[in-house]
Protein backbone atom coordinates (compact mmCIF):
# COMPACT_ATOMS: atom_id res chain seq x y z
CA UNK A 1 0.00 0.00 0.00
CA UNK A 2 1.30 3.62 -0.62
CA UNK A 3 1.18 6.69 1.42
CA UNK A 4 1.85 9.56 -0.31
CA UNK A 5 2.41 12.39 2.06
CA UNK A 6 1.87 16.30 0.17
CA UNK A 7 2.10 19.63 1.25
CA UNK A 8 3.30 22.81 1.69
CA UNK A 9 7.07 23.20 3.06
CA UNK A 10 7.77 22.92 6.85
CA UNK A 11 4.08 21.74 7.63
CA UNK A 12 5.18 18.64 9.68
CA UNK A 13 4.77 15.81 6.33
CA UNK A 14 8.56 14.39 7.84
CA UNK A 15 7.93 14.67 11.32
CA UNK A 16 4.63 12.91 10.94
CA UNK A 17 5.95 10.41 9.17
CA UNK A 18 9.19 9.81 11.92
CA UNK A 19 6.42 10.06 15.00
CA UNK A 20 4.38 6.88 12.84
CA UNK A 21 8.12 5.06 12.38
CA UNK A 22 9.08 5.19 15.89
CA UNK A 23 5.25 3.93 16.70
CA UNK A 24 5.48 0.84 14.27
CA UNK A 25 9.38 0.47 14.91
CA UNK A 26 10.36 -1.78 11.99
CA UNK A 27 11.27 0.29 8.93
CA UNK A 28 13.08 0.10 5.85
CA UNK A 29 14.55 3.28 4.33
CA UNK A 30 14.94 3.83 0.75
CA UNK A 31 16.16 7.37 -0.44
CA UNK A 32 15.41 8.87 -4.03
CA UNK A 33 17.36 11.50 -4.65
CA UNK A 34 16.22 12.94 -1.55
CA UNK A 35 18.28 14.97 1.49
CA UNK A 36 17.77 17.55 4.11
CA UNK A 37 18.02 21.31 3.75
CA UNK A 38 20.05 23.15 6.22
CA UNK A 39 16.78 24.11 7.59
CA UNK A 40 15.46 20.46 7.91
CA UNK A 41 12.97 20.02 4.60
CA UNK A 42 13.02 17.59 2.36
CA UNK A 43 14.36 18.04 -0.81
CA UNK A 44 13.05 15.86 -3.82
CA UNK A 45 11.11 12.65 -2.69
CA UNK A 46 12.46 9.95 0.53
CA UNK A 47 10.53 6.74 0.03
CA UNK A 48 10.43 4.14 2.70
CA UNK A 49 9.07 1.16 3.55
CA UNK A 50 7.30 -0.31 6.77
CA UNK A 51 5.74 -3.21 7.76
CA UNK A 52 3.11 -2.77 9.50
CA UNK A 53 1.17 -5.45 11.86
CA UNK A 54 -2.70 -4.66 12.14
CA UNK A 55 -4.57 -5.48 15.61
CA UNK A 56 -5.42 -8.66 14.27
CA UNK A 57 -1.71 -9.76 13.59
CA UNK A 58 -2.00 -9.35 9.54
CA UNK A 59 0.92 -7.64 8.02
CA UNK A 60 0.85 -4.89 5.61
CA UNK A 61 3.71 -3.41 3.60
CA UNK A 62 3.41 0.29 3.19
CA UNK A 63 5.49 2.45 0.93
CA UNK A 64 5.72 5.79 2.65
CA UNK A 65 6.22 8.58 0.02
CA UNK A 66 7.53 12.32 1.40
CA UNK A 67 7.20 14.81 -1.07
CA UNK A 68 9.36 17.77 -0.39
CA UNK A 69 7.21 20.95 0.02
CA UNK A 70 9.20 23.32 -1.83
CA UNK A 71 6.92 25.43 -4.50
CA UNK A 72 9.62 25.09 -7.26
CA UNK A 73 9.63 20.98 -6.67
CA UNK A 74 5.92 21.06 -7.23
CA UNK A 75 5.47 20.53 -11.15
CA UNK A 76 8.09 17.69 -11.18
CA UNK A 77 6.03 15.81 -8.27
CA UNK A 78 2.99 15.34 -10.26
CA UNK A 79 4.91 12.60 -12.28
CA UNK A 80 4.69 10.37 -9.50
CA UNK A 81 0.90 11.09 -8.32
CA UNK A 82 -0.54 7.67 -9.56
CA UNK A 83 -3.86 6.00 -9.01
CA UNK A 84 -3.93 3.01 -6.33
CA UNK A 85 -2.45 5.29 -3.32
CA UNK A 86 -3.71 7.06 -0.52
CA UNK A 87 -2.68 10.64 -0.57
CA UNK A 88 -2.05 12.79 2.63
CA UNK A 89 -2.21 16.42 2.28
CA UNK A 90 -0.92 17.85 5.67
CA UNK A 91 -1.35 21.21 5.85
CA UNK A 92 -0.68 24.11 8.95
CA UNK A 93 -3.30 24.57 10.81
CA UNK A 94 -2.50 27.79 11.69
CA UNK A 95 -1.43 28.93 8.42
CA UNK A 96 -3.43 31.55 6.37
CA UNK A 97 -5.94 29.10 3.84
CA UNK A 98 -4.53 30.83 1.23
CA UNK A 99 -1.19 29.86 2.41
CA UNK A 100 -2.07 26.25 2.30
CA UNK A 101 -2.06 24.68 -0.69
CA UNK A 102 -5.00 22.48 -0.14
CA UNK A 103 -6.45 23.33 -2.71
CA UNK A 104 -3.69 23.23 -5.27
CA UNK A 105 -2.59 19.64 -3.59
CA UNK A 106 -6.45 18.60 -4.14
CA UNK A 107 -6.93 19.34 -7.66
CA UNK A 108 -3.60 17.81 -8.37
CA UNK A 109 -4.24 14.65 -7.04
CA UNK A 110 -7.93 14.17 -8.53
CA UNK A 111 -6.25 15.40 -12.33
CA UNK A 112 -3.54 12.28 -11.63
CA UNK A 113 -5.46 9.72 -9.50
CA UNK A 114 -8.91 10.69 -9.47
CA UNK A 115 -10.43 7.52 -7.44
CA UNK A 116 -7.44 7.56 -4.65
CA UNK A 117 -8.68 8.64 -1.36
CA UNK A 118 -7.59 11.84 0.08
CA UNK A 119 -6.94 12.24 3.91
CA UNK A 120 -6.59 16.08 4.97
CA UNK A 121 -4.08 16.10 7.82
CA UNK A 122 -3.79 19.11 10.04
CA UNK A 123 -0.86 19.56 12.10
CA UNK A 124 0.56 22.32 14.76
CA UNK A 125 -2.97 22.65 16.88
CA UNK A 126 -1.22 22.46 19.93
CA UNK A 127 0.08 25.77 19.13
CA UNK A 128 -3.16 27.29 18.75
CA UNK A 129 -3.58 29.59 21.31
CA UNK A 130 -7.53 28.61 22.12
CA UNK A 131 -9.54 25.91 20.92
CA UNK A 132 -11.57 26.52 18.34
CA UNK A 133 -13.46 24.32 15.94
CA UNK A 134 -11.39 24.72 12.20
CA UNK A 135 -13.03 23.87 9.44
CA UNK A 136 -10.66 22.48 6.37
CA UNK A 137 -9.70 24.61 3.26
CA UNK A 138 -12.64 24.56 1.10
CA UNK A 139 -11.95 21.86 -2.21
CA UNK A 140 -11.94 23.20 -5.39
CA UNK A 141 -15.38 22.87 -7.70
CA UNK A 142 -16.09 20.13 -9.84
CA UNK A 143 -16.54 16.38 -9.06
CA UNK A 144 -16.34 15.66 -5.57
CA UNK A 145 -13.84 12.85 -4.62
CA UNK A 146 -12.88 10.52 -1.74
CA UNK A 147 -11.71 13.19 0.52
CA UNK A 148 -11.89 12.98 4.44
CA UNK A 149 -10.52 15.34 7.00
CA UNK A 150 -9.16 14.55 10.12
CA UNK A 151 -8.16 17.05 12.92
CA UNK A 152 -5.38 15.35 14.91
CA UNK A 153 -4.07 16.12 18.12
CA UNK A 154 -0.59 14.87 18.80
CA UNK A 155 2.23 16.58 20.96
CA UNK A 156 6.12 16.25 20.31
CA UNK A 157 6.88 12.67 21.90
CA UNK A 158 3.77 11.38 22.20
CA UNK A 159 1.53 9.37 19.73
CA UNK A 160 -2.15 9.60 19.34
Amino acid sequence: MKLMFVGQENVGKSTFINAFKLYNQNVKKTKIKSKLTTEGSTEGISIQTLDYHTDNGAKVNLSIWDFGGQEIQASTHAFFLTERSIYIIVWKISAEHENSRVPYWLETIRFHAPNSPILLLATHRCAQEEEAEVDPPAPPSGPPGPLQAHLPLARRGAWV
